[in-house]
């Protein structure tokens, strides 16, 4: 064998594990009907809920409706405008006061979308998957742990919390949970911060 051939890439290494893992879990249990559901297709799409549209939500939305395997299924804010992505509704006095801060919004939908001002609406949607949770940060802790017992998956963005004792309560709520949850620390990605 060469070298080339010896060493295998981080990328397929993860591959092939997961792949490895994943058969081992499916063929030492049984998979409940609830289970099943969690099994995704070629031809499914994750249906998210989009909690909290502002400027960092509508910078989220846009990045995964890019991704093919994401439909966007719901939108919630308490601010109409944004919930209805229409800027020629946002007061005058905020374009003119935080012209860069405000979003462009008018984005084309594929699919029809919910409208919600609640979020324990979107909570309660049983058609909804996942949640991406981009409000202001004293609505975060409470809003992941709720969505992770209604059972969504969760990205929630930076920061994770205000204080220790909410971050713990969310990772405890996690650990105890079948959802993927994930914090949005995109800057240790980045390669101006790597």
């Amino acid at each position: 064998m060469t070298k080339e051939k010896r060493h295998t890439s981080r990328r397929a290494f993860i591959t092939q594990t997961g792949l490895i893992t994943a058969g081992v879990t499916l063929g030492a249990s049984r998979i409940s009907a609830a289970g099943y559901k969690r099994i995704l297709g070629a031809n499914d799409k994750i249906r998210v809920g989009f909690i909290g549209v502002g400027n960092r939500g509508t910078q989220l939305l846009q990045l995964f409706m890019e991704q093919p395997d994401c439909e966007v299924a719901a939108l919630c804010d308490v601010y109409e405008p944004y919930i209805m992505r229409d800027r020629t509704k946002v007061n005058p006095r905020y374009i003119q006061d935080m012209p860069d801060q405000i979003p462009a919004m008018g984005e084309n939908f594929p699919n029809k979308v919910e409208r919600y001002s609640d979020y324990r609406k979107v909570l309660d949607n049983p058609d909804i998957d996942a949640v991406c949770i981009a409000t202001p940060d004293h609505w975060h802790a409470i809003m992941t742990i709720e969505a992770i017992k209604a059972g969504k998956d969760v990205y929630i963005e930076k920061p994770l919390s205000k204080t220790i004792h909410e971050g713990r309560a969310m990772v405890n709520a996690g650990k105890n949970s079948k959802q993927i949850v994930t914090v949005g620390l995109n800057r240790r990605g980045a390669p101006t911060f790597r």
